[in-house]
């Protein structure tokens, strides 16, 4: 793992590599292919915790400006404006959202959601009009897995571009907007 660092890796990466590795092995060990997963004696390398990038209201505004004609509007609007991460938003259903009383629960993201983390959320009226208007326009807002890596590779493509377009500095795709900003797009 040491080898993969010196390349240039990063330790997320090496971690990924290892847990997927030993996964592997412990499969075979279970087979009886092989007589222990070595992998198990690996220390993962320590994966620093990135500092949370988020948006003032500015940004959020000025970002929500320049999504305003993206398919991908209404995703943008719940992100930033509820804090849902991409598998939550790619996970919803119209079942899952009350435009009458501006409410949406999230039931599931693309894996599995805990019982803990499920929750029922407040909608401000900026999110519900953005919802209600992309509803007019679509079926429905659920994506499957097939989809996801395309649609996930695109929505990071655009919101790089979104960036580019307004001059604002590119937060981690997938951390863009886990603190909602509601209060501050109002």
């Amino acid at each position: 793992m040491n080898a993969k660092l010196a390349v240039g890796l990063s330790p997320r990466t090496v971690k990924h590599i290892l847990v997927t590795l030993g996964g592997a092995l412990a499969v075979a060990l279970k087979d009886g292919q092989i007589p222990r997963n070595v992998a198990a004696l690996v220390d993962p390398p320590r994966v620093p915790q990135s500092e949370l990038q988020v948006f003032n209201g500015d940004e959020a505004r000025a970002f929500l400006d320049a999504a305003r004609s993206s398919r991908f509007e209404a995703a943008y609007t719940a992100a930033v404006a509820v804090g849902l991460r991409q598998g939550e938003i790619l996970g919803l259903k119209w079942e899952d959202v009350n435009l009458e009383t501006g409410v949406m629960t999230i039931r599931k993201a693309l894996q599995t959601k805990s019982a803990r983390s499920r929750r029922t959320i407040e909608l401000p009226a900026v999110c519900v009009s953005t919802l209600a208007r992309y509803k007019s326009d679509q079926a429905a807002v659920s994506f499957t897995m097939q989809t996801y890596a395309h649609v996930l590779a695109e929505v990071q493509k655009q919101v790089a571009t979104k960036m580019d377009e307004i001059l604002m500095p590119k937060p981690v795709a997938t951390r863009v907007a886990t603190k909602p900003a509601s209060g501050l797009i109002q």
